[in-house]
């Protein structure tokens, strides 16, 4: 069972965190544990020393972060939320968690406390809110392995340039055998020679030891293209006339466009699931996801590449993917409605959008 401090922090990390078995497909895989970013945030000031004998209660990583490759110039990290366990250049995060503290590049980390099974990953942004499921991987092994080591630890082959947020998770939950269907999110170079020979183990504490990383996810999904006209077609004179969407299994996301026409799949090249969209799009449920309506929904298969109409004028709002093996439930009586399909209840209805008559 969970312990009493670790219950209350999966009531406040703003991420999805599990241990669980396979999904449907082979390689997929989706995690429950509940989340609430709404909830009261308990004092977890012991976990900076009692990880080690805690490890249920204090399942974390506590990571420095450096300007340079040699951890000797400290880097500011940004506060984005008052909750966010910050000193300095340190921060320790819980697992399941998404931060957005660089908002500059690194050059080296220090990993200064670490739980046996957790690795740490960096990508371009969220997925889908609070949720990032395509990540340049470092995995548990290799994390705790620096953490012992107390080595100054540099990414040849990551982008740090491109990090928007990093996460740490049980990597025992991730899809298998590399799999990733968001592999744009994933900021790794293109090519590093470090990461082509086997580099030489650096001795010392204050030696800088090169970590290769790799992309690595948990959960399902996709990428598509939304399209304003019918035949897949963007207006080069308007740049709102495309968007990029993703569904996932793990949650519904809204839409980027709700009076989109056509869409094509482009991600990923693997394991498919079908696309589904949905008139309403909720809150977060009970179980710290957002959820949307499973009924009038329209349910496309994933052809990569194809153009496939859709009706439009605001008939859907949100899309999701389902693990028939581990489906998402349907919203939760007492969930906030956020948006509905027409206008009827938008939060923020487009300037001009008039209300249907008979809806609420």
């Amino acid at each position: 069972m969970l312990g009493a401090t670790r219950a209350a922090l999966l009531f406040t990390f703003l991420a999805a965190a599990a241990i669980v078995p396979l999904g449907a497909m082979a390689s997929l895989q989706h995690s429950s544990l509940p989340l609430d970013k709404r909830a009261a945030v308990p004092d977890v000031s012991h976990c900076y020393r009692d990880f080690a004998t805690d490890p249920d209660n204090c399942p974390i990583l506590n990571v420095a972060f450096f300007e340079d490759a040699q951890c000797e110039r400290p880097l500011h990290l940004a506060r984005t939320t008052p909750t966010a366990l910050i000193k300095g250049n340190e921060q320790m995060l819980f697992d399941g968690a998404v931060a957005h503290s660089l908002k500059s590049s690194f050059g080296s980390i220090r990993v200064l406390a670490a739980v046996k099974g957790i690795g740490m990953g960096f990508a371009k942004e969220e997925e889908s809110d609070t949720v990032v499921q395509n990540l340049a991987w470092m995995s548990s092994a290799q994390t705790f392995d620096a953490y012992e080591s107390k080595a100054c630890i540099t990414f040849p082959n990551l982008d740090a340039s491109q990090v928007g947020v990093w996460s740490v998770k049980f990597d025992d939950s991730f899809n298998q055998g590399g799999y990733v269907w968001n592999p744009s999110n994933i900021p790794l170079k293109q090519s590093a020679p470090q990461c082509i020979k086997r580099a030489r183990h650096a001795r010392g504490r204050l030696a800088a030891q090169p970590v290769c990383l790799h992309g690595a996810s948990w959960g399902g999904g996709g990428v598509l293209l939304l399209y304003k006209n019918d035949d897949c077609t963007d207006d080069p004179k308007d740049a709102r006339s495309v968007k990029k969407q993703f569904y996932s299994t793990v949650q519904c996301n809204a839409l980027t466009m709700t009076e989109f026409k056509s869409f094509k799949a482009i991600e990923p090249t693997g394991p498919t699931i079908p696309i589904n969209f949905s008139p309403a799009y909720y809150d977060l449920d009970k179980d710290g996801y957002h959820r949307c309506v499973q009924r009038d929904i329209t349910t496309r298969p994933f052809k990569s590449g194809v153009c496939q109409k859709v009706a439009g004028n605001d008939m859907f709002v949100g899309v999701y993917g389902m693990d028939p093996d581990y489906p998402q439930p349907p919203p939760g009586a007492g969930d906030k409605l956020l948006l509905k399909a027409h206008g009827g209840l938008l939060l923020h209805p487009a300037p001009g959008h008039r209300r249907r008559p008979g809806h609420q």
